[in-house]
């Protein structure tokens, strides 16, 4: 919904949680608020409803830099995140798996002391 809002050139009032800071530049791209702080998040959203050269400079910015999150980069990202395989990757044939670290390390396993 922020990737959308931004393309329509919104002001935009979001909580810092996830990747929402990522996806406003940190805030230049929109408001940030803490995300228990339901008094701020009501206080930025009536400070943008009032102001209207505040609305509209964070509705511009909102416009700015969109190739960032465009769905070809993002896709082209992903694809190349995925299709590179990891130093500790295993290559696994039928029923047999052999690692391609150079070092096995021990193994951990997690569960009550005795």
């Amino acid at each position: 919904m922020i990737t959308e809002a931004r393309e329509a050139g919104c002001a935009i009032v979001a909580t810092r949680v996830g990747g929402i800071p990522e996806l406003l530049e940190d805030g230049a791209a929109g408001v940030l608020v803490p995300t228990s702080d339901t008094a701020q998040i009501a206080a930025k959203l009536r400070w943008l409803l009032l102001d209207s050269q505040a609305r509209g400079q964070f509705a511009a910015r909102a416009q700015e830099n969109l190739q960032q999150l465009s769905v070809e980069r993002v896709s082209g990202e992903y694809r190349r995140f995925t299709s590179t395989p990891s130093p500790n990757a295993r290559r696994c044939s039928v029923g047999r798996c052999v690692s391609t670290r150079a070092v096995r390390e021990p193994r951990v396993s997690v569960g009550k002391a005795r």
